[in-house]
């Protein structure tokens, strides 16, 4: 078996792998507070049959989920997508692995330049400019300060 290179992280380091995880823990179980992962995961396929057959974007084709503005989406786009960064990242302090890594920017590439692009597209058609004004006030993938404000001025 061939040797996988490590890096020589510090022990408080790598306890910080454990911090980016349960942050994704936390991250996920408050997404699911605002959307059934039954529906998440019938989007989630329904998408990736779009993306893979080049099928038609904005059809609903068994998406019926309304569009949700709550909870960890008034700070980011995409919560899912960076608990799964998160963990793999976490992973990696913690294991001080270079692959995890590797992975982790794999992952990042694949959510960043194509499937948040197509996902974003689709909920384009599907929103409207519902969805245009929340692009425009929300992050993509990194949450900073900036959160949803509704068209009524609400928070």
């Amino acid at each position: 078996m061939g040797h996988q290179p490590q890096l020589a992280f510090p022990l408080w380091a790598r306890l910080s792998g454990l911090i980016a995880i349960g942050a994704a823990v936390a991250l996920f179980a408050d997404t699911f507070r605002y959307r059934n992962p039954k529906e998440m995961l019938i989007s989630t396929s329904v998408t990736l049959r779009k993306l893979f057959g080049r099928k038609p974007i904005g059809q609903p084709a068994g998406r019926d989920e309304p569009f949700v503005v709550s909870g960890p989406y008034r700070y980011v786009r995409n919560p899912l997508y960076l608990g799964v960064v998160l963990i793999v990242v976490g992973l990696g302090f913690i294991g001080s692995s270079v692959v995890a890594f590797l992975w982790a920017f794999v992952l990042l590439c694949w959510y960043w330049f194509l499937l948040i692009p197509f996902e974003e597209r689709e909920l384009f058609a599907l929103f409207g400019e519902t969805y245009a004004r929340y692009r425009q006030q929300v992050p993509k993938l990194f949450p900073y300060w900036k959160r949803y404000v509704d068209p009524d001025g609400r928070r």
